[in-house]
């Protein structure tokens, strides 16, 4: 079984999803999704983005060429050259970036 098939059927399961409604979401048959499960075939690059993007994850998680997930988060946050700055935050100011979030979502 290689990587691709073996991190397709864990994050599905994290993601709560059967095998049926991630076909469902992709727009393709059920058969399909068991097909990559196992190892007998591979979807297409488009695809991949697909499944990366219903997965919370991205590609080359997915391809094995990463080893740990990020977080769509984690990795706007090192892109926008936040994290570091994050991980700085004295907890008042934790306290404070949590109740601006809150906020923001109400």
């Amino acid at each position: 079984m290689s990587i691709f098939s073996k991190r397709i059927k864990e994050l599905r399961i994290l993601n709560n999803l059967t095998q049926k409604e991630l076909a469902e979401l992709l727009g393709i048959s059920y058969s399909a999704v068991g097909q990559w499960e196992s190892g007998r075939n591979t979807p297409t690059a488009k695809m991949l983005e697909k499944i990366a993007d219903i997965l919370k994850t991205d590609v080359n998680y997915l391809l094995g060429t990463e080893t740990v997930q990020q977080s769509l988060l984690e990795k706007r946050l090192i892109q926008a050259g936040l994290k570091d700055k994050l991980n700085n935050l004295t907890p008042e100011q934790c306290d404070i970036l949590i109740s601006i979030i809150k906020n923001f979502k109400s």
